[in-house]
């Protein structure tokens, strides 16, 4: 009779579980995106739009061409701009890829140096810079060209990937009913970095398996009193640096709705979020306000 009683609690208790899973899966699945994130815009003109490509080919004798021009044009906004730098970058680390042999070139150094040098040059320049938790597998590495742009006042976020929608919620149901509470840190790593140099927590593969992102790619400078924007499928990543991309650089009213899209990509911070929300607030504010300082 006693044993027919535990396993009456054991069905319960794997009952409950059960439900709660399927609970937590559905509603990360359904809920609510955050503000600002997956609407549309209205209509608004682009002014002196151009293209922009970075190409790779072979040539007859099968020699490699590289012609890049994306992070050319990114690096020349930066360093114009005297107000607001926003930039919104998915993969901006150097792994598994050699900034001298090869032919890789070190994007994440130069984006890096680019934006410190900026706010060297112009203390008052407001300059966030948001990307993908990935690059820090989830919190389970400190990467030297992040710190070195938050010693230099350069507001770094990482986005919040826990707002989104669960893009896989089997997972998703268990891993916010558990392993997500656990935290994760860049100390006592000792599984082997699947993307690059380093050891890693079992947590940041745990996190992982959520499958969400921040893919996206663009940057928002002010241009003397008005402001210009870039979209493009480019990451500032050393060991996609030979890969074929483009990109369209565009001035004009639209820009406002990129610099507004990047604030609601601030919205989804993991760290610093105070910082970066301001200043955002403060460029929008500026934008609308032709020639005000921000």
């Amino acid at each position: 009779m006693a044993r027919r009683g535990r396993g009456r609690v054991v069905g319960i208790i794997l009952m409950v579980m059960l439900l709660a899973w399927g609970a937590m899966g559905t509603w990360q699945r359904l809920k609510p995106l955050p503000e600002g994130i997956g609407v549309a815009f209205p209509e608004r003109p682009a002014e002196q739009v151009r293209f922009v490509a970075d190409l790779t080919w072979y040539d007859a004798a099968g020699k490699r061409h590289l012609d890049q021009a994306i992070f050319d044009e990114a690096l020349a906004m930066i360093a114009q701009a005297r107000r607001l730098v926003v930039a919104d970058m998915f993969l901006f680390n150097d792994f598994a890829g050699s900034a001298e042999g090869d032919g890789f070139r070190p994007l994440s150094r130069q984006l890096s140096d680019a934006l410190i040098e900026q706010k060297r040059r112009h203390p008052g320049l407001e300059a966030v810079l948001i990307t993908d938790p990935l690059n820090t597998l989830y919190a389970g590495l400190e990467l030297d060209h992040l710190q070195r742009l938050r010693e230099a006042g350069v507001a770094v976020v990482e986005s919040d990937l826990t707002r989104l929608r669960a893009s896989n919620p089997l997972w998703s149901g268990f891993w916010h009913l558990g392993p997500r509470w656990f935290g994760n840190d860049s100390d006592g790593g000792w599984l082997p970095n699947a993307l690059g140099p380093g050891r890693v927590t079992l947590r940041s593969y745990l996190s992982l398996l959520n499958f969400n992102a921040n893919h996206r790619k663009t940057l928002v400078v002010d241009q003397g009193d008005g402001w210009s924007g870039l979209v493009t499928s480019a990451n500032p990543h050393d060991a996609s640096s030979r890969h074929g991309n483009v990109a369209l650089r565009f001035n004009g009213p639209a820009v406002l709705d990129l610099l507004a899209n990047g604030a609601a990509g601030g919205g989804l911070v993991r760290r610093g979020a105070a910082r970066p929300r301001a200043c955002l607030g403060r460029g929008i504010r500026c934008a609308k306000a032709a020639g005000c300082n921000c």
